[in-house]
């Protein structure tokens, strides 16, 4: 997910399609001990606040529900009555 890492810090970017780079890249991360120390213990914090499965949905259904509003204001017919929207511990109903 390139927009959670930073080059350098908790990984290494560079364009897929240069090989050199590509190579570069992974003979620095197979030397680089410390990056590689560094980059999991910054991977882990990382992660678990910002992976968490449960708060990632809520988010997500908070996004959709928004968009579903948003929607129905420009449109009503647009949804029909027995449209769905999942959550992530349940199905609801509109």
């Amino acid at each position: 997910m390139r927009e959670w890492i930073s080059d350098g810090d908790n990984g290494l970017l560079c364009d897929p399609r240069d090989a050199s780079a590509l190579a570069r890249s992974i003979v620095r991360a197979l030397r680089d001990s410390d990056l590689r120390a560094q980059a999991a213990a910054r991977n882990r914090m990382l992660i678990g606040n910002r992976a968490d499965y449960l708060s990632v949905m809520c988010e997500a259904q908070a996004l959709y529900e928004e968009v579903v509003r948003s929607k129905l204001k420009r449109e009503p017919a647009a949804l029909a009555a027995n449209g769905r929207v999942c959550s992530p511990l349940r199905m609801v109903t509109l």
